[in-house]
């Protein structure tokens, strides 16, 4: 069996990492799938550290800055934080067994929404 040679283009490993922080990183994208529109869609990292996607009908955030707990909220596009509108999806892994429960209302109120 041959062996096949491989080209090394050391510009393209330079381009995939961001040594400008410590530790030096790797640029990734990160993609979801919208079920709405049966695609994918790029998501992307806000100012808060929530995951967001502006792709599909739908926008949705995914916020895991809470201990054990992982809001995921999903409205129509072009929705704020601060109207009602959201369907949010609420994972709390504080016990042995994960427990998912929705609510619906604002999703800057997530913490306090009833959820069922």
């Amino acid at each position: 069996m041959a062996i096949k040679s491989v080209k090394y283009f050391p510009e393209v490993d330079t381009l995939e990492h961001d040594d400008s922080t410590m530790p030096e990183t790797k640029r990734v994208l990160l993609y979801g799938w919208d079920a709405g529109n049966l695609r994918k869609v790029r998501l992307s990292v806000n100012s808060d550290g929530a995951i967001e996607s502006n792709g599909g009908m739908y926008k949705t955030i995914i916020d895991e800055t809470a201990t054990n707990i992982v809001y995921i909220g999903t409205a129509d596009r072009g929705t704020t934080t601060s109207v009602t509108g959201w369907k949010v999806l609420k994972i709390d892994d504080t016990t042995s067994v994960s427990i998912f429960t929705w609510a619906e209302g604002i999703w800057d109120n997530r913490s306090t929404l009833t959820y069922s």
